[in-house]
């Protein structure tokens, strides 16, 4: 951009933005009181803006409470979670009008590429990445014309997800690029012009031009991406599954208790250890290492099974676990135990630990990120939020809390021991990035897992099932303190394809 151009840009999307807004408040305060009467009226989504920023980019919330933790990232159209009404303003666009606050923000412009997801960012070309994010985002641009059928598209595809990157993804990123080479004010009135077009004549069938992209090279470097990452989610999920066996096998031997809480953080252990963490098997005490500190330590079998599979110790010591003589007790314990860091079970107590240790990097000026692992039952405690207060208020951006947020513990549902919601809302007001995910979904798990925040430490909310891979256990608070024998532990192995 050079010139006037930005500065004229900016104008422009103030002046139309906030007249837009004005004009439309009353259609827009029908339809969040509409919204209003099933959840929230907005719906946040973290996106990446211009110089790979996070921000908050708004919608009106057109799908049932919690989709991100029930479905994949990519909706086709018929997709169960989208309500009535949702699909109304979709077909519209009238879902997108929040995003006019966003322009006046700053925080993105009414033409240029659309924001993009922090997961997403590996798939763009290091060439195109560059270009498409040295502009500011926005509401419309080529590929948003070119792909405002988009669930059409996706309609009947077994994996939306996948779909989306083999199908649109490379048109995309194709068109997003070439708006961020031609972009001037006469590019940037032309695009607003057409979508206004499709907005509200395309519905009735009028049909406008099509950009054809020529997406070859972006096409072929995602095929490679995808290629790599379904070889590491391959392992992830091995990984996850062997981890599931040990915990179920070591808590059978020593008659411990908390199988449940152990088959429920599985995926998050197998993602950290799989993909996440940086360490050194072999050197454990690594000085530049990630920290992990498991808050949660009742489910420690889980840690100490995924602690085996990377290396830090023989697979033989599992056998041993919460026997007399055994270093690996039935909560976590660093004592003797390489790879473990702190020694944990008393709830309350990891969070303080690990924002401690991220003050203490950023104090030394240390590239180290810590990452604790809790319990949703565990956000009880008071302790915790002082920890919480304290880590936003010292902008620990290298600190990841996970709550494994499967909403039941000790004796009962979480909701009927001491309910946490709107728990997302309560973690933003105390000044962290919260990140909500599919507790099961490897890939979503691991792109929330990906960056530090900007300025603010991370919350990845994982929804999860207590005791899940294992259908009798799953969702039952019994399994917070029974241990599989007999026949139980020979149905649970057989569901999760070992032998007895």
């Amino acid at each position: 951009m050079e010139g006037f151009y930005p500065q004229i840009k900016r104008l422009i999307d103030v002046s139309i933005a906030a007249v837009v807004l004005v004009f439309t408040l009353p259609l827009s305060l029908w339809v969040g009181w509409k919204i209003s009467r099933t959840g929230p009226v907005f719906y946040r989504a973290t996106r990446v803006g211009r110089g790979e920023r996070l921000f908050a980019m708004l919608k009106f919330r057109t799908m049932v409470v919690d989709a991100d933790a029930i479905g994949g990232e990519s909706t086709a159209s018929g997709d169960p979670r989208i309500t009535p009404l949702g699909a109304a303003l979709r077909r519209f666009k009238l879902d997108e009008l929040p995003q006019l606050i966003n322009v006046l923000r700053g925080e993105m412009s009414l033409v240029g590429p659309r924001p993009t997801t922090e997961y997403s960012l590996i798939y763009y070309p290091p060439e195109d990445r560059e270009l498409v994010f040295s502009v500011p985002p926005g509401i419309t641009d080529y590929a948003s014309l070119e792909y405002s059928n988009e669930g059409e598209i996706l309609a009947g595809a077994t994996d939306p997800d996948r779909a989306y990157y083999e199908r649109i993804a490379p048109g995309k990123i194709a068109l997003q690029t070439r708006y961020a080479k031609e972009s001037s004010l006469l590019v940037d009135g032309k695009l607003l012009l057409l979508t206004a077009y499709t907005v509200f004549l395309a519905p009735f069938g009028l049909r406008r031009p099509s950009f054809s992209p020529s997406d070859s090279s972006q096409r072929l470097f995602i095929e490679a991406v995808l290629n790599k990452e379904q070889s590491s989610m391959q392992a992830i999920r091995e990984l996850a599954g062997k981890i599931r066996q040990h915990s179920l096998d070591m808590t059978h031997r020593g008659g411990g208790s908390h199988i449940g809480s152990c088959l429920s953080i599985a995926d998050i252990m197998a993602v950290l250890y799989g993909e996440t963490l940086r360490f050194r098997a072999e050197d454990p005490e690594w000085k530049e290492r990630d920290r992990f500190i498991l808050s949660k330590g009742h489910a420690g079998a889980a840690v100490y099974a995924a602690l085996a599979e990377v290396g830090f110790f023989p697979v033989d010591w599992l056998k041993d676990h919460y026997q007399d003589g055994s270093v690996l007790s039935g909560h976590v314990s660093h004592k003797g135990v390489p790879g473990v860091e702190l020694s944990t079970g008393s709830l309350g107590h990891g969070l303080s630990v690990g924002a401690g240790r991220a003050y203490a990097a950023k104090l030394s000026g240390e590239s180290y990120r810590t990452f604790v692992l809790m319990s949703d039952g565990e956000c009880d405690e008071g302790s915790n939020w002082e920890a919480i207060l304290f880590a936003a208020h010292h902008e620990l951006d290298q600190l990841v809390a996970i709550v494994d947020y499967n909403k039941i513990q000790s004796l009962d549902t979480v909701a009927a021991t001491l309910g946490l919601e709107p728990f997302r809302d309560k973690w933003e007001s105390f000044g962290w990035e919260v990140r909500e995910v599919d507790g099961h979904d490897h890939a979503a798990l691991a792109a929330a897992f990906d960056k530090p925040g900007d300025k603010k430490p991370v919350v990845v909310i994982a929804h999860t099932t207590k005791g899940k891979g294992v259908s009798f256990m799953e969702e039952s608070v019994l399994w917070h303190y029974r241990s599989p024998q007999g026949e139980e532990y020979a149905a649970a192995v057989k569901e999760l394809g070992g032998e007895s």
